[in-house]
């Protein structure tokens, strides 16, 4: 299982270092690579927090983490219950103003 998380987390480095290297020198955008970048990271903490925390508090914290990303992306998006945006970031994509 070590090997395993290992190899995810090096693969994940891998990515990363080919996007910054391509935001540097203007290579092509694979827009693949976001998609495997995501499930590779989404697998890595998933695997971490098993072995750390047990199977039960990893999939607590995991559905934890996602229920008050997808509230606050809601919300931020002013889609929910008509609420305008909080303006933290300045102005972004989800802007309805």
């Amino acid at each position: 299982m070590r090997r395993l998380i290992f190899l995810i987390l090096v693969l994940q480095a891998l990515l990363t270092t080919y996007v910054v290297v391509r935001d540097l020198t203007g290579l092509p955008s694979i827009p693949l690579f976001t998609i495997i970048s995501t499930a590779l990271a989404f697998s890595f903490a998933l695997l971490h927090a098993g072995m750390n925390l047990g199977w039960r508090r990893a999939a607590l914290f995991i559905a934890i983490t996602v229920t008050v990303a997808l509230t606050y992306g809601k919300y931020r998006s002013g889609n929910w219950v008509n609420l305008r945006p909080l303006p933290l970031y300045g102005s972004s994509r989800y802007d309805v103003s």
